[in-house]
């Protein structure tokens, strides 16, 4: 394990986007997965590489590589409300709309996953 793997104290929930449904709100996500991060509220203005305006919720730094569309929610799977399957209309679950990756010393690899407010 990597110093900065160690370096990882928190624990959160991610969800993969799955098919793209015709609805947005009948999107799919794969089955929730712990990974270890370091998460960070951090509230401000921002914006997308297509510009599009956002407000920042936190910005949550990564081992594994995420997916814009995604979702994490700060916490442990089995703290999850009972019968949690997807991310959708969960409390403090956000929507990822931004990863930036980082490459460290020895090849590797740092994601920041900036997170929309709007969830």
């Amino acid at each position: 394990m990597s110093h900065y793997t160690r370096a990882l104290k928190q624990t959160c929930v991610y969800w993969a986007p799955g098919a793209i449904a015709f609805n947005p709100a009948e999107r799919a996500y794969e089955d929730a997965v712990e990974i270890k991060c370091n998460w960070n509220d951090h509230i401000e203005l921002g914006e997308t590489p297509d510009t599009t305006e956002l407000v920042n919720a936190a910005i949550v730094e990564l081992a594994s590589l995420v997916e814009e569309s995604g979702y994490l929610w700060l916490g442990d799977s089995d703290d999850l409300p009972s019968g949690t399957v997807t991310p959708i209309g969960l409390d403090d679950a956000y929507e990822i709309k931004q990863v930036l990756k980082k490459v460290l010393r020895r090849g590797r690899t740092l994601y920041r996953a900036i997170l929309d407010s709007d969830g």
